[in-house]
């Protein structure tokens, strides 16, 4: 009886350790994989010398309807901000000049607010350079506000 349930206990830790793996490869997968044009638009087609990755994305609520809103990085280590409405419906490139094309290291969601996010931009594309923290606020997308909160 002892060898039947140490049987069925391996069994059943093989089954579960398999069952994960499958279950993880097949999870989609958003952020990093979405190529998208200067324009905001997906499209997988595009050489990706000429798009920008997804590698950040974030959803929020502005004048009772949801969005996204997203940072893809271009091979030369710029950003594009984006948002849209939710699956990447109606893109655009946000209008701030301070941050679109820059060198971001981070994007945070402020803790206590659906709309404010901090950006950090680095004044160039290596070590050792300044930082500069930004506030964005997307509490109306289509004129977002940037506030300069410090340099690091």
């Amino acid at each position: 009886m002892a060898r039947v349930k140490q049987s069925l206990t391996i069994s059943l830790l093989a089954l579960s350790i398999l069952t994960g793996s499958l279950v993880s490869f097949f999870q989609p997968v958003v952020a990093g994989m979405i190529l998208v044009d200067d324009r905001c638009r997906p499209n997988s087609r595009l050489p990706e010398s000429d798009g920008a990755f997804v590698n950040y994305q974030s959803e929020f609520k502005a004048n009772r309807q949801t969005y996204w809103f997203s940072a893809a990085r271009y091979q030369d280590g710029a950003y594009i901000l984006c948002f849209s409405k939710p699956n990447f419906k109606e893109p655009q490139p946000l209008k701030v000049s301070q941050l679109q094309n820059q060198f971001i290291r981070k994007i945070t969601k402020a803790p206590n607010s659906n709309t404010l996010f901090v950006v950090t931009v680095a004044e160039g594309n290596g070590s050792g350079v300044s930082l500069t923290e930004y506030q964005l606020n997307l509490s109306n997308p289509n004129q977002p506000r940037v506030t300069r909160l410090r340099k690091k």
